[in-house]
């Protein structure tokens, strides 16, 4: 039995008509719209819904006990495998890149070790055809001149000295040295040095006395000549490569010859004494020609002769350094004489490599006005102050005032 006095507890309160008492079955399909809703269904439908919401609309979702529906549990578990295979794959390719990478690398140098191994048997074999006899022991020479300055014998192990000599033959069948100079491949600086010494320097010759310094390789060789440098100047050599002027020569026209300039009187020396008609300027020469362009002695002074001495020099070691000149490299070497083994030259050629794009600077001894002209018991000679030249030599090659 039904509470009269409230008799709105039985009526669904959403659907309570104020002022009327009585139901509305909004749930109907059958139940016409009021006139509102038909002259505006839109606004009649927002103003429903926001004013009447269901328990389940206006009820907050827990996000901390929300459970997904057992089928969408299922869909993420599947994703997130998926994602996790994908990623392993991902790693999976990227190891399989970097070691694919690493390997050809690997192949790649391993090519390039092989041809360095191929290269270097090859220098080998070749700078093995080099001319070796001769005296090559230094150590019975070694003194201190009294005249020279007792700084220690300075060397570093980024220079390297290389004594050449161009030998000239004598009547007698001995050989003095007509052209002396020190290369100094030096990677500290990253230069090519040259210095001439001047044949007729005077100095103490070890077992021999006083001296010019080209008569050194007619008493002992290359040995006497380098130590004679070594005990006088205080720098370090103990290596050299020489050549005669024969061999010169040959070597010049087989690089294709020198292009130099000569003025009127360089050319009317060369033309007089080689029986030759070069005109004044530019010129090419060959063989002997070019040979004698380096040794003229009538004209000028010896400072100029050492100075297209260095130029010829510098030009051949140009020619040789091309491809065509490499595959000249044969026949050169055997007009060669060094007292480097062949394994020691090999590793000098490969850590002087990057020397090609070194500068090249000169100096000659004696310095200017460093030294003064003497006729005494072997001819006229050049006596220099050693300890000013000596520093000047030093300090050029080691770029170093030490006198330690």
């Amino acid at each position: 039995m039904s509470d009269s006095s409230h008799p709105e507890k039985d009526r669904d309160i959403y659907s309570y008509s104020k002022g009327k008492g009585k139901a509305k079955d909004i749930y109907s399909s059958t139940k016409k719209p009021s006139s509102a809703a038909e002259k505006n269904p839109q606004k009649s439908r927002k103003a429903s819904s926001s004013r009447y919401k269901t328990q389940e609309e206006t009820v907050p979702i827990d996000c901390y006990n929300y459970v997904e529906a057992p089928g969408n549990q299922d869909s993420r578990s599947e994703r997130n495998r998926q994602s996790r295979r994908n990623d392993r794959d991902d790693w999976d390719n990227h190891k399989r890149g970097h070691r694919r990478h690493r390997h050809l690398f690997r192949r790649i140098l391993g090519v390039l070790l092989v041809l360095l191994i191929i290269l270097g048997v090859v220098l080998t074999m070749l700078y093995s055809q080099m001319n070796r006899s001769g005296n090559t022991d230094q150590s019975k020479y070694v003194a201190q001149p009294k005249n020279a300055p007792t700084y220690s014998v300075m060397s570093d192990p980024f220079v390297t000295n290389i004594m050449l000599l161009g030998l000239d033959k004598l009547n007698a069948g001995a050989q003095r040295s007509d052209s002396i100079m020190l290369l100094s491949i030096d990677h500290r600086h990253h230069t090519i040095k040259l210095t001439s010494f001047l044949r007729d320097l005077y100095l103490a010759v070890p077992e021999n006395g006083m001296d010019k310094l080209n008569a050194a390789y007619a008493y002992g060789g290359a040995a006497l000549t380098m130590q004679t440098i070594e005990n006088n100047f205080r720098i370090k050599v103990d290596q050299y490569i020489a050549v005669d002027m024969d061999g010169l020569a040959d070597i010049i026209t087989d690089l294709g010859g020198i292009d130099v300039t000569m003025d009127q009187d360089l050319v009317d020396q060369l033309n007089h004494d080689q029986g030759t008609s070069y005109p004044a300027g530019n010129l090419h020469l060959t063989g002997a020609d070019a040979v004698y362009y380096a040794r003229i002695r009538k004209v000028g002074t010896d400072f100029g002769r050492t100075t297209r001495q260095r130029e010829v020099i510098q030009k051949l070691l140009k020619k040789v350094l091309t491809p065509s000149g490499m595959t000249k490299l044969p026949d050169i070497l055997k007009k060669l004489r060094t007292n480097i083994p062949a394994i020691e030259l090999t590793g000098i050629t490969f850590l002087s490599s990057p020397a090609v794009f070194y500068p090249t600077k000169t100096f000659y001894v004696p310095i200017d006005g460093s030294w003064q002209d003497a006729t005494v018991d072997v001819g006229m000679v050049l006596v220099p102050d050693l300890t000013q030249n000596c520093l000047a030599v030093r300090n050029f090659i080691y770029e170093t005032t030490s006198t330690s």
